[in-house]
């Protein structure tokens, strides 16, 4: 976290100067390891980040809104179907799996 890109990955508000759309919002953001619990910091930090996603959002054009819902629904709608095939093909070869072995305990 700093004001310089060059020498840190996210600006003072917690938003990346590559990529305007991500934001990091936890304990990543610290400099150095830290010697004692960080819960509360990072929730200060995480609570900062929001408040900073939400005026974003809130400074958006109506358009621009609507172009970032569509973007998050399109993945969103992306993420479920992979999940569904990931989950549909792991059941498949679980069961080709259970076949095979069942065929050959019954060859034995």
């Amino acid at each position: 976290m700093g004001t310089n890109p060059r020498t840190s990955v996210v600006d003072d508000r917690g938003q990346s100067w590559e990529m305007p759309s991500l934001y990091i919002a936890d304990t990543s953001l610290f400099p150095t390891a830290s010697g004692v619990n960080p819960m509360l910091t990072c929730l200060a930090l995480a609570s900062i980040v929001a408040d900073n996603i939400i005026q974003d959002l809130n400074s958006l054009s109506h358009k621009e809104n609507q172009q970032y819902r569509h973007r998050r629904w399109q993945r969103l709608t992306f993420q479920r179907q992979a999940t569904t095939l990931l989950k549909t093909g792991i059941a498949g070869i679980l069961i080709l799996s259970a076949c095979s072995y069942a065929s050959r305990s019954r060859r034995r």
